[in-house]
């Protein structure tokens, strides 16, 4: 058992609901299948999720959400093979991970975790486009501005964290 024969881990301690075993089992329930079947996967561990495109979809929340919703502002994003410490990480920079993992080869049958971060952070790459999932403005016509790297730094991201 993953929680049992890590109970000096810092990462179980800090779980009090014991979901990183889950977690764990689920990852390697992937892999094996993924073997036995002979598919490639590629595993994305983020941080707290902020932000997003749900932010104009519910009018009882409108509100709230509008004054969340840039609290995702991030100047670069850092993504690491396997694991790395928890921080948040902005649902736009989240999907667009995912669709770069897609389209690269060297995805394959590989764990990265994600974050962002306001202030620049060693080894992050910048977030240099805007609202790359070109999301409307809101109902109260304010823009919005959430920054995702681009095709370039996402090279770069992946260059960083596949380096051996």
């Amino acid at each position: 058992n993953l929680v049992e024969n890590n109970m000096d881990d810092w990462k179980v301690k800090m779980n009090p609901f014991l979901k990183i075993g889950k977690w764990a089992d689920l990852e390697s329930t992937i892999k094996e299948c993924a073997d036995l079947y002979n598919f490639d996967f590629t595993i994305v561990r983020v941080g707290g999720l902020q932000g997003g495109p749900f932010f104009d979809s519910n009018r009882d929340f409108s509100e709230a959400l509008e004054q969340r919703i840039f609290d995702t502002e991030a100047t670069g994003a850092l993504l690491k093979e396997g694991d790395q410490e928890d921080a948040k990480t902005g649902r736009d920079v989240a999907a667009e991970l995912m669709v770069q993992c897609l389209a690269r080869a060297e995805a394959a049958n590989k764990v990265f975790s994600l974050t962002n971060w306001k202030t620049f952070k060693e080894g992050a790459v910048p977030c240099d486009i805007d609202n790359q999932l070109e999301l409307p403005a809101n109902r109260q016509q304010r823009e919005r501005s959430v920054k995702t790297p681009s095709k370039d730094k996402w090279d770069e991201a992946f260059e960083k964290a596949l380096k051996k």
